[in-house]
């Protein structure tokens, strides 16, 4: 299993928690308030940035893991245009997820012409087929949103703001490149009101 997927399936692998001991300040460990991403992102911004009406939206929240994980699903008229944004924060007892951030996308933080800096700290499943991926499709560092952000796996947008990050993900045949443009306004769209 690569690495930055594990991050998209953050639930199942965070419901088992992290051995690593937290160094942030006190004030970054607290839970934050839960957001509600109905509210965060209309179904009004999705449709202007997608190009096609939302017919129908749905949510799930689970927070028995290391975190909370809020997800909202936008089905456009044409199934192919839909989106999904997913908020993991921070939940009493948890874990930081700024921590886990780090953990995933730390070694790209500095990244030059899409390669890692530094090793990961651990590796999981098959380490030569891991590194190979990742060599191959690297997530790629975005400037202009959030306090950070990556796109990874040609189709998902990572974004860390405060003690919290979300992803973006918005279906479609278009280019990669408008893919992480509508990626970024509707992330942007989600941060002005966090």
């Amino acid at each position: 299993m690569r690495v930055i997927s594990l991050l998209g399936t953050a639930v199942v692998f965070l419901a088992a928690g992290c051995n690593k001991t937290s160094h942030q300040s006190a004030a970054k460990e607290q839970p934050t308030a839960a957001l509600d991403a109905r509210f965060l992102l209309t179904p009004e911004q999705v449709t202007q940035v997608i190009g096609s009406p939302i017919k129908e939206s749905k949510s799930s929240e689970q927070s028995g893991g290391s975190f909370r994980v809020a997800q909202y699903f936008y089905v456009g008229e044409d199934p192919l245009k839909s989106v999904t944004l997913t908020i993991t924060q921070a939940r009493a007892g948890g874990k930081n997820p700024r921590e886990f951030w780090d953990r995933i996308f730390g070694r790209f933080a500095n990244q030059k012409d899409g390669t890692a800096i530094s090793e990961p700290e651990t590796q999981r499943g098959d380490p030569e087929e891991e590194e190979a991926h990742e060599k191959r499709n690297p997530p790629k560092k975005i400037d202009g949103v959030g306090d950070e952000a990556f796109w990874s796996n040609g189709q998902l947008l990572y974004v860390l703001k405060g003690n919290s990050f979300l992803r973006v993900s918005v279906g479609g045949p278009e280019a990669e490149a408008v893919r992480i443009e509508k990626s970024k306004a509707l992330a942007a769209a989600v941060l002005a009101k966090m």
